[in-house]
């Protein structure tokens, strides 16, 4: 919670001051910094859940250096980049309804990828597959159920 104050003042200060060019280097350095850190990590598994962190001063500048990164990115967001922040804010309004009904497009998309004739595909493909299939099936859906049949939502 301290470091989330301590990075809450830094983002007030910066959000002003700085431009594009100094966040992105920041999101870069830092992002460079998390990987290295978390793959130089004892053993490259932390594991909250058993209390087994590896080395502790490599967790502590990856977590840091990760809280960064996203505050950065946070502010890249909110300054420069209206369209996308209006389409998360409709992702985030929607969360509810695309949670309900993302399961379906998934399994849809699953048959297709077994459909294709290839050994091993990486999950660093799969996962933004997924998730981008899964907000142009689900986004329609969810506004056309807020439009026309608001009830089943609660409203």
């Amino acid at each position: 919670m301290l470091s989330g104050y301590m990075f809450q003042t830094y983002k007030k200060d910066r959000q002003s001051k700085s431009s594009i060019f100094f966040h992105l280097l920041l999101i870069l350095l830092f992002l460079s910094a998390v990987t290295y850190f978390g793959l130089h990590n004892d053993a490259n598994c932390v594991l909250m859940a058993k209390n087994h962190y590896g080395n502790y001063l490599y967790f502590f500048i990856s977590a840091f250096s990760g809280i960064i990164m996203s505050v950065s990115l946070s502010i890249i967001i909110a300054k420069y980049t209206t369209k996308l922040s209006k389409l998360m804010q409709k992702i985030g309004s929607d969360t509810m309804l695309i949670f309900i009904l993302h399961k379906y497009p998934l399994i849809l998309i699953n048959d297709v990828f077994i459909l294709i004739p290839v050994a091993h595909i990486s999950n660093y493909i799969i996962i933004p597959v997924y998730l981008i299939f899964a907000l142009i099936v689900c986004m329609p859906i969810s506004s056309f159920i807020k439009k026309q049949a608001p009830i089943l939502i609660g409203k």
